[in-house]
């Protein structure tokens, strides 16, 4: 209900302030069959809300637990982790056990909602590294004689040892494969079309590339396939610094991506 949207957007202007959504906008978003939220009332008020949404994995579906906030004149009482727990609940429910969350490294209050909530913590925090798409001109990506294919329903692996898979399985989860000139398979990355209360993006999952050229026409790639599909910005939390070499780095820069931000990310029931 378009009244039920308001007022989850009433608490997301006070709480976090990162939609941009409209009342109208965000009921279209709410309405989308992977999408749960839930909101928390105090005497009717909106104080506090959880938006979740599914994606696919190899293992089954998975609830991405992808916005949390509270009212200022509310925190501290222990919202947060019942919105979380909400969630689990419902998502449990629906016969789904595999969750995941992205917190910011400094917000310490919500680290502590996810884990009061059941989840464990990843190591150390990664880079939240974004291409923010802007006007409709295509960009030039592949070599000379190199192609791109989309795979949406099965799985590619990697051409070295051990290989690395890669599974698309529809519902906007597919397979960006990149090729040379001579037909080899240089690049592989699985990306999953999600939609937010704060944007419509293509999440990179995992990737995998033979040379800095093919990484980055993979990353180039992407960003058109984001666009094809009339996307606002492809999205990667990429591994903690100190596993990424420097070359990886330097080729999302000069692609175009910018590090946002660090995030701890939250797990429960992975295998």
């Amino acid at each position: 209900m378009l009244a039920d949207a308001t007022a989850l957007l009433t608490v997301e202007r006070r709480s976090l302030g990162d939609s941009p959504y409209t009342p109208e906008e965000a009921l279209t978003i709410l309405r989308r069959p992977e999408h749960h939220a839930y909101l928390a009332l105090a005497a009717g008020r909106p104080v506090g809300f959880c938006s979740s949404f599914e994606t696919p994995t190899d293992a089954g579906l998975r609830v991405e637990l992808d916005m949390l906030g509270v009212h200022p004149d509310y925190r501290g009482r222990g919202i947060a982790t019942s919105l979380l727990r909400a969630a689990m609940a419902g998502a449990r429910a629906r016969g789904i056990r595999l969750f995941r969350g992205a917190v910011a490294a400094g917000n310490v209050p919500s680290q502590r909602a996810f884990e009061t909530a059941g989840l464990r913590r990843g190591a150390l925090p990664s880079d939240l590294t974004v291409y923010q798409l802007q006007g409709d001109t295509p960009l030039p990506y592949l070599p000379e004689g190199w192609a791109a294919r989309v795979i949406d329903e099965a799985t590619a692996e990697a051409p070295v040892v051990p290989a690395p898979r890669f599974g698309a399985s529809g519902a906007g989860r597919e397979v960006l494969q990149i090729q040379d000139e001579g037909g080899r398979t240089v690049a592989l990355a699985e990306a999953q079309q999600v939609h937010t209360l704060s944007y419509r993006g293509l999440w990179l999952e995992r990737w995998w590339a033979a040379s800095p050229d093919a990484h980055l026409a993979l990353a180039l790639g992407l960003v058109e396939r984001a666009r094809g599909w009339g996307l606002d910005e492809v999205g990667y939390l990429a591994p903690p610094r100190c596993d990424t070499p420097e070359d990886e780095a330097v080729t999302w820069v000069r692609a175009g991506y910018r590090v946002t931000g660090r995030y701890y990310v939250y797990t429960a029931g992975e295998s």
